[in-house]
């Protein structure tokens, strides 16, 4: 089982704490306190918003000296915040957010701006002068629309849960924003601004905030969401693009548009399938690729919307120099003005699959089967070689040098001994050398991967799951217990 660790972060300069307008100064913050689990946290936020706020409650179930969420009258607020935290399997200090009562209740209230944050400025004491201006910012940012909009806004900090699928499931329960984790970890100690309304949250009087350990992880929307903006990406000072770090929501958003890609991730040549729904019918949409780092200049395509309000792009595929980039995707609807962002980077690969025809992606494998991954877009002018990685992180497999090639395929047959996953995949990597020839001179970080899981099979003559049997005749049923895979 993994534990989430709250790190101090080391200090990186003094900044002057963000000035709130007289107009708000009288408003009232809610910080979400789950008593016993997390009270570090939550002293951190009420410390930083006791200035600017006349109060500062704190919610959970009415124990310890806590308000209770279910039945709270949250139009007293004009801010709810929910600080860093991570559920392990053994804690969860989200689950009361998971109670009916308390989602009834929640999204009912919650129709103020929403700003999702993918870092922890509640957890340490270093650099708290920049945290605590980042803190104040995002919250005043939330509650900017709130008397507009009816309802206090929200303001989410990193979800560092265990597992990365549930991460922010939440959040999606309680306000529009369709925000998932993104499981790759990355830690960012300066931020690209990517929306002026980016400037004002992540700067101090102008000047732009920077710790070491601003942002971790990544937030995506792996299905679009209505109304959404992508405010930041990490800035890795490499070639490589950042992961997106801030996304807000305006209070009281009523756009019904959406735009997704069919991928998160692509090898350079394949198409990205861009869809958009809950368009205008008829209105032609404008789509903008921005890429980070910027290679070309955006890139703008169009898009007719049907009698139903959706569309159907293919017109773009990375190229080869596109490798590592992220694409952050806006459409603009020229009649409506309805707008909706989505992401998706050109990094991937390699991909596995069950069979050596690499026809069926599959995620999780029983134990002794073959892996099998195909490595495609990979640069004819230099070495790679393929590697797989177990849950430790420990090499298992490195596999021959090899070069010349745009394409080429790899396999690794797991064993009845082989570590099986519990909260970490196994990893099938491609590993690029700037070499040509004899994969010197490592491209780190220009490392692609793919995740699969490993589990412990025990098959058996009947449904009872009484006697074990390995081998069966013709026509035979087999019975399967599968082990060791989380959520998978």
């Amino acid at each position: 089982m993994l534990t989430f660790v709250r790190r101090t972060f080391v200090a990186a300069g003094a900044l002057v704490a963000f000035a709130l307008p007289s107009s708000v100064q009288a408003q009232k913050a809610l910080v979400y306190c789950p008593v016993g689990i997390d009270a570090t946290g939550c002293n951190v936020v009420v410390t930083a918003l006791a200035g600017p706020y006349l109060a500062v409650d704190r919610g959970f179930d009415g124990s310890g000296g806590t308000l209770d969420l279910r039945t709270i009258d949250l139009t007293q607020y004009s801010v709810f915040v929910v600080p860093s935290l991570a559920d392990d399997g053994a804690v969860t200090p989200y689950a009361f957010l998971r109670d009916a009562a308390v989602v009834s209740h929640l999204k009912a209230a919650l129709i103020g701006g929403v700003a999702v944050y993918s870092g922890s400025p509640d957890i340490g004491s270093s650099s708290r002068t920049e945290k605590n201006t980042l803190i104040q910012n995002l919250a005043a940012w939330a509650r900017s629309g709130a008397a507009t909009a009816g309802g206090p806004g929200l303001v989410a900090l990193l979800d560092a849960s265990t597992n990365a699928g549930a991460r922010y499931d939440w959040l999606r329960a309680i306000t529009p924003l369709q925000a998932a984790s993104d499981p790759a970890i990355q830690t960012y100690s300066s931020l690209r601004r990517l929306t002026p309304r980016a400037d004002t949250l992540l700067s101090a009087l102008g000047t732009a905030l920077a710790y070491s350990g601003m942002a971790m992880y990544g937030i995506q929307l792996p299905a679009g969401s209505a109304g959404a903006w992508l405010d930041a990406v990490g800035q890795t000072g490499t070639e490589v693009g950042g992961q997106v770090v801030l996304v807000t929501l305006n209070g009281g958003n009523t756009s019904t548009a959406v735009i997704a890609t069919d991928k998160d991730d692509y090898a350079p040549g394949q198409t990205v399938t861009i869809t958009g729904s809950g368009w205008q019918p008829g209105e032609t949409v404008q789509i903008t690729l921005h890429e980070d780092p910027m290679q070309h200049a955006d890139r703008v395509l169009t898009a007719v919307a049907d009698g139903n309000g959706v569309f159907v792009n293919t017109e773009f595929a990375p190229e080869e120099h596109d490798l590592d980039v992220r694409f952050v995707v806006t459409a603009v609807g020229q009649s409506s003005g309805m707008r909706a962002q989505t992401t998706f980077t050109d990094g991937h690969k390699v991909t596995v699959y069950r069979e050596s025809t690499h026809t069926s992606e599959v995620e999780t494998y029983a134990r002794g089967a073959t892996v099998y991954a195909k490595a495609e877009g990979l640069n004819t002018g230099r070495s790679y070689r393929f590697q797989v990685v177990d849950p430790s992180g420990t090499a298992v497999v490195t596999g021959a040098c090899f070069t010349g090639v745009a394409t080429n395929t790899h396999s690794h047959a797991t064993t009845s001994t082989s570590p099986v996953s519990t909260g970490t995949p196994w990893k099938y990597q491609i590993r690029e050398y700037s070499s040509a020839a004899n994969c010197t001179n490592d491209n780190s970080p220009s490392i692609s991967d793919d995740s699969f899981y490993l589990a412990a099979a025990t098959t058996y003559s009947s449904s009872a799951l009484t006697t074990q049997q390995s081998v069966f005749g013709a026509g035979g049923t087999a019975y399967v217990t599968v082990r060791g895979v989380n959520d998978k």
